[in-house]
């Protein structure tokens, strides 16, 4: 039985409003995982009652979110309006990312006496490894934070590895909109536009860039044709390995199997989601390059419309896919492993269909943007509460 007075101050925790300013350097209208994290986080402590500021360092200004649309933006001589904001005392600061925003947060926290939460993702960890300066400000950032918000196990490990105090890391997943991704979204304009009805179709939706590990995909797809004659090969979004992977689908003469549809609008998102078989990622992390999965947003928008997910077993990504319940964890370096998942996949639909199943259920009960949004607060508020 719990205590009558862990009860109270739960409530107290619930009914208390918090002043949150965020800083960031990633936000709408720019797109990125961190762009929509900061966003959703922002909205959602908003829609909970609380007064949020977003300080964007950026030459878009400082927004200030107040109501639908929730955003204003302070330009030219209203910046002084805006600094205003950021300036008052406000209950904590988030950072969503240690640099710069980090180490502006430490400025202004140690300014109002307020707590400092960081965000961690991945990529920005790995990155200052090459730069020893580098790498010893960020270690020292995140030492001064009061507590860090990893989006994976993972980003975690990561942070205990440089000399980051484990007891102050907490987990805080990212997560997505259960409304606005799942399967009862219509997409039949979507396939008349590529003229794939009757198709079967396999999707990755990423930046085209080399740790997504898509040209493992159409190595293997020749293979999986011989099996699957009806497959297509859906590839959403632009970046540097755009032409060598069409290269590579020419070369294994599947050039008219692969379809590179470019960058999807974001009202189109979830009728590509909704309208594949199965959504493929075999990211991998390329550490001398600093560029590693931190979580993988797109697997819970596959899981979202009910679609079972494929991917790498790498950083982030084991927290983002359950191994035989959400999805598929592969070797990203076993292309043999990477056709198995896929053909199982495709060769068994009571196996895929429960796989989309458990991925929409655990979004709605886990990594909904609200859920997340709850948990990190309520690592925020206790700080007030004490």
């Amino acid at each position: 039985m719990r205590c009558s007075s862990c009860v109270g101050e739960e409530k107290h925790m619930v009914k208390e409003r918090l002043k949150v300013l965020i800083i960031t350097t990633f936000y709408p209208p720019s797109k990125g995982g961190i762009q929509t994290y900061t966003y959703e986080i922002a909205k959602n402590l908003r829609d909970m009652g609380d007064e949020v500021t977003v300080f964007s360092i950026s030459s878009d200004g400082i927004r200030k979110i107040f109501s639908d649309p929730f955003m204003k933006v302070y330009k030219g001589e209203n910046e002084k309006v805006g600094l205003l904001h950021v300036l008052k005392p406000h209950d904590c600061i988030l950072a969503t990312t240690w640099f710069p925003s980090g180490l502006v947060g430490i400025f202004l926290s140690r300014l109002h006496h307020v707590p400092l939460y960081i965000s961690a993702h991945g990529n920005e960890i790995l990155y200052p490894e090459s730069y020893p300066l580098m790498e010893k400000l960020m270690i020292w950032t995140f030492n001064r934070a009061d507590k860090i918000f990893a989006v994976s196990n993972y980003t975690k490990s990561l942070l205990v590895e440089k000399g980051v105090p484990r007891e102050k890391i907490y987990i805080v997943p990212n997560g997505t909109d259960p409304e606005r991704f799942s399967s009862k979204v219509t997409f039949d304009d979507i396939l008349q536009k590529h003229g794939i009805q009757g198709k079967r179709i396999i999707l990755s939706i990423s930046r085209l860039v080399e740790r997504k590990n898509l040209g493992a995909v159409i190595r293997i797809l020749p293979e999986i044709l011989e099996k699957f004659p009806d497959v297509v090969y859906l590839i959403g979004g632009e970046g540097p390995m755009k032409d060598e992977w069409k290269r590579l689908a020419h070369e294994k003469g599947i050039g008219d199997k692969v379809m590179f549809v470019g960058h999807i609008p974001d009202d189109e998102l979830p009728k590509y989601y909704a309208m594949c078989d199965i959504f493929v990622m075999p990211s991998k992390k390329i550490r001398e390059k600093g560029e590693v999965e931190g979580f993988g947003i797109a697997f819970l928008e596959a899981n979202a419309c009910g679609k079972p997910v494929i991917g790498g077993r790498s950083g982030g990504v084991e927290d983002a896919i359950i191994d035989g319940e959400t999805g598929i964890l592969v070797d990203p370096d076993n292309e043999n492993e990477l056709k198995e998942a896929i053909t199982k996949l495709l060769s068994d639909d009571s196996i895929a269909h429960l796989m989309g199943r458990k991925g929409r259920k655990r979004i709605e009960e886990e990594l909904s943007w609200r859920k997340v949004t709850e948990r990190l607060r309520r690592y925020m508020i206790v700080d007030k509460v004490r």
